[in-house]
């Protein structure tokens, strides 16, 4: 199934923010709730943690969870981590910014990766029962 990106979508292009603090900010909006103070801290996430760590996308992500579904989040996190790894790792030889960004086309490359890991967390949240329009 596919989910509507135009909260996604809108976070993408305002250049105020990186890849974590995006998939967050796209919590938030689906909620209709605004936290500029965590937002701006998920920044530091961005770039894997500024150092070419975990992709931002995946952790900004988890941020989005943990907010969205606090109950669930322990069981929805680690089938989005797997599912990350499994899909990411293969596709670009690892899930870590530094290896997703090895290959040519970062920006292209970095939207599609966050509109796919939006579409499997809705996906997730969905099973269990959480609804955004």
């Amino acid at each position: 199934m596919a989910y509507d990106m135009t909260a996604l979508h809108k976070n993408m292009y305002d250049n105020e923010y990186c890849c974590a603090p995006i998939m967050f900010k796209t919590g938030l909006d689906l909620e209709e709730e605004e936290c500029e103070i965590a937002t701006t801290a998920l920044k530091g996430l961005c770039g894997g943690m500024r150092s070419g760590m975990v992709c931002g996308v995946l952790t900004g992500t988890c941020c989005m969870i943990s907010y969205l579904a606090p109950e669930d989040a322990g069981e929805i996190i680690p089938q989005l981590t797997a599912w990350f790894r499994e899909t990411y790792s293969e596709k670009y030889g690892g899930y870590d910014c530094a290896d997703i960004k090895k290959c040519p086309e970062d920006v292209v490359k970095c939207q599609q990766i966050m509109e796919e890991t939006y579409q499997k967390a809705m996906a997730l949240l969905e099973e269990k029962g959480y609804e955004y329009e």
